[in-house]
């Protein structure tokens, strides 16, 4: 039964505290960086790539090939789009200056593209 579940059970986890010289840990030695405990998202520092790749291995990887976790992401992503429009047709009723509208047109595009991306 055990070979069957993948548990963290078979996983050495290093101490904090000690240096990895000091728990034997040896420069042919692999590590696989994780988090032992789960932490929410609001906690993680968006500019740190090490924490959002963590991150993304914990609450996202294992969910996205669900079904309704697609679902659910199609539909976030048709709203972020359906706020985007609003904003600028908007923007395009209340604002004359060309250069602002130029920017927010291409900001538009960027949102849109990246939406596409994540799809």
């Amino acid at each position: 039964m055990r070979k069957k579940l993948h548990t963290d059970d078979e996983l050495e986890w290093l101490d904090h505290s000690l240096t990895l010289r000091e728990q034997g840990v040896l420069d042919v030695n692999t590590l696989l960086l994780r988090r032992k405990f789960f932490f929410p998202d609001q906690n993680v520092d968006q500019r740190d790539p090490v924490q959002l790749n963590l991150l993304y291995i914990q609450v996202v990887a294992p969910t996205i090939s669900s079904p309704a976790c697609q679902e659910q992401l199609i539909d976030a992503a048709k709203g972020v789009a359906h706020s985007v429009e609003g904003i600028v047709e908007a923007a395009q009723q209340s604002c004359r200056d060309d250069k602002l509208l130029a920017d927010l047109g291409t900001a538009a595009t960027a949102v849109t593209q990246a939406l596409n991306d994540l799809l």
